[in-house]
């Protein structure tokens, strides 16, 4: 079984551990809170930006924009760029692919409602379905 890539604790609460652990004086203990204040300034940063290079690499893409709006993202949006973006925040959120074997098996089924799903693949040029979590039948 995959292990989930979380700490399921607040940071603050792993800070005290963190101090109350490994530090004796006030000195250790403040360098130790900027410390984990760079860190968190560093992943704030880097969420940013990729939340920046989606919006910016989906635009000439976005159904809803009118074309005229969209004019203005010709040359600025690469959706390769897009695509690689967004699946790295999905592997930082924890999301796992969906194996095609699995969607195949499920498509053939209906849920529990009798409700039967039929999707034209070939409408799409790339697909792919995500979960996260682990989920038992």
């Amino acid at each position: 079984m995959k292990r989930e890539q979380y700490i399921p604790f607040d940071k603050e609460f792993l800070l005290e551990k963190q101090i109350a652990e490994y530090t004796s004086d006030k000195k250790d203990a403040e360098s130790l809170k900027k410390l984990f204040d760079i860190l968190e300034h560093y992943f704030h940063y880097e969420a940013f930006d990729l939340i920046r290079k989606l919006k910016q690499n989906y635009a000439l893409f976005d159904p809803d924009l009118n074309p005229k709006e969209r004019e203005g993202f010709i040359g600025k949006s690469n959706f390769q760029i897009f695509k690689e973006t967004l699946l790295k925040v999905l592997e930082r959120g924890n999301y796992v692919r969906v194996e095609q074997e699995t969607i195949d098996e499920a498509l053939k089924q209906s849920d529990l409602i009798g409700l039967k799903l039929a999707i034209n693949f070939n409408d799409f040029k790339d697909y792919g379905l995500f979960v996260r979590g682990h989920h038992y039948n």
